[in-house]
């Protein structure tokens, strides 16, 4: 379209979501562990997926990844993947 002579594109935004992982405190399963859960933001909301890694205590998960664990390289490398996916 031309407006005044000049070539104009029409404004399109596009809106993503964050895609974050989180464990929730309150949400203790009944031996003590923790399921990670993948927070999905998008337009002012927030919803949450379980996704099926345990962890065994909340010292256990730190910035979006599990720490202090034999398998944690293992489990981070999943978890990436699934992020990317």
């Amino acid at each position: 379209m031309l407006i005044n002579g000049y070539k104009t594109y029409p404004l399109i935004l596009i809106s993503m979501a964050i895609l974050k992982l989180t464990i929730f405190k309150a949400k203790v399963l009944k031996d003590g562990r923790h399921k990670i859960r993948v927070a999905v933001y998008h337009k002012q909301e927030t919803c949450y997926i379980i996704i099926r890694f345990i962890i065994d205590n909340l010292f256990q998960f730190k910035n979006g990844e599990v720490v202090k664990r034999s398998d944690a390289a293992m489990i981070n490398t999943k978890l990436r993947n699934l992020l990317n996916k």
